[in-house]
């Protein structure tokens, strides 16, 4: 991802009393923005891949809530290529997250974008982890008009506890506006049965959830670390998921 611009602003949002730091990127010009988005990071953090996800869709007419559901404790190197040490540090990360705090964050900025941004549709995008709390709070709020779900990577929990209240997955019954789901051929975190299970769900209970399956990647195939990458699944999949949030928060693909 390129053209990785400051945000407009780095407000402060607050979610069941907790403070959620947060980037905001605006479009440039004086229209105002009719659409916005919560993006939701990787497990790495706010880092500038998704810095520059925030820019493109910026440029591409909406306004971009980026919070931080570490609340300023995440990974001390999010730029870090990963390799099994940092792989080690991840997972002590996402071990100790309160996924249902993650989620209210998530919506705070969904909250934030309604209320202080002024837009009148929003819809919220996610990698990996952020996938996983993008999809959570597509399935609890219906306000979000749309969102787009890069490989989430907690579609179960090893365990439910206080912080894992309910598995992602049987959620999906309560998905009641368009969702894509993007995820690698390869991926071993969405091997072919639980994708035919997941599409099982979405034909019983008439679900508007679409799943673009991209040959020849695994898990991460979009970001910025080179053993995962793939440049052209990562392209294809890009413009799939515009075009996928233009036509739902726009309206007709108008920007």
């Amino acid at each position: 991802m390129t053209g990785d611009r400051g945000p407009a602003a780095a407000p402060t949002l607050r979610a069941g009393g907790v403070e959620v730091p947060t980037l905001v990127y605006r479009p440039q010009g004086a229209r105002p923005a009719r659409a916005g988005i919560a993006l939701v990071t990787e497990a790495q953090g706010v880092n500038a891949f998704i810095r520059g996800v925030a820019a493109r869709l910026a440029a591409e007419g909406f306004v971009v809530a980026v919070p931080d559901y570490y609340h300023g404790e995440g990974p001390a190197d999010p730029e870090r290529l990963v390799d099994l040490a940092h792989l080690a540090e991840l997972q002590a990360h996402i071990d100790q997250l309160d996924f249902r705090q993650g989620v209210e964050d998530v919506l705070a900025a969904v909250d934030h974008l309604f209320e202080v941004e002024g837009v009148s549709r929003a819809g919220v995008w996610g990698y990996c982890t952020g996938g996983t709390l993008a999809m959570l709070g597509a399935c609890l709020d219906r306000r979000v008009a749309a969102s787009v779900l890069y490989y989430p990577s907690q579609p179960t929990f090893h365990a439910l506890s206080d912080r894992h209240p309910q598995h992602p997955l049987d959620l999906l019954w309560a998905l009641r506006r368009p969702a894509l789901l993007v995820v690698g051929a390869d991926d071993p975190v969405w091997p072919p049965d639980l994708r035919q299970e997941v599409e099982a769900r979405a034909a019983r209970w008439s679900l508007p959830l679409e799943i673009e399956l991209c040959p020849g990647a695994g898990h991460a195939f979009a970001s910025h670390f080179e053993d995962w990458h793939r440049p052209e699944a990562a392209a294809v999949s890009w413009d799939r998921a515009l075009a996928f949030v233009r036509r739902h928060l726009f309206g007709k693909g108008e920007g």
